[in-house]
């Protein structure tokens, strides 16, 4: 499994996968495949925001990365979408993100927010596997998504890098 650029073939299967997950967006609004499309093309010319394929013997598994990147604090927010019919391959893509995010692109802290309709016990189940690694944290939030006529909270989460391993990067 590897993280490679999103290639304009990926729009429509990933466009597929968000239709049928809509439920987790944290955008509020579906795209059409011109528009995922779109959105990939313009990732090049936008610092806050890298994302990736997620590729297994060359087919696509899922797509992720990181919005609402400051560099300045070292922080994004990340992303990631697993191809619905392809379950149990999310902790390695997540992990693989992680990866890209401290080990690669400099960052201290990594956040996300998944919401109570959605796969909320599969980041329960990775912040408890890799406090051991990282500095973790979450938090319930109230009232953060409003789908199919009810409010739901969502569960904030953040992965810190730990201070000494902050220092190995200078």
């Amino acid at each position: 499994m590897m993280l490679a650029p999103l290639e304009p073939k990926h729009a429509t299967q990933i466009n597929s996968w968000r239709i049928k997950e809509r439920r987790t967006l944290r955008t509020p609004f579906m795209r059409s495949d011109a528009e995922q499309l779109k959105f990939q093309d313009d990732l090049p010319n936008c610092s806050r925001r890298r994302f990736f394929a997620i590729i297994q013997e060359n087919e696509l598994l899922a797509c992720g990365g990181f919005t609402g990147i400051i560099w300045e604090s070292k922080i994004a927010e990340v992303s990631l979408i697993v191809d619905p019919e392809k379950r149990g391959n999310g902790r390695e893509c997540a992990k693989l993100l992680l990866d890209e995010a401290f080990l690669n692109m400099g960052l201290q802290t990594v956040h996300g927010e998944v919401y109570y309709c959605g796969n909320v016990s599969f980041w329960e189940k990775l912040l408890d596997e890799l406090e051991d690694v990282y500095e973790t944290e979450y938090h319930t939030l109230q009232w953060r998504k409003y789908w199919q006529g009810k409010l739901y909270d969502s569960l904030y989460f953040a992965f810190h890098l730990p201070p000494e391993k902050m220092l190995a990067q200078i």
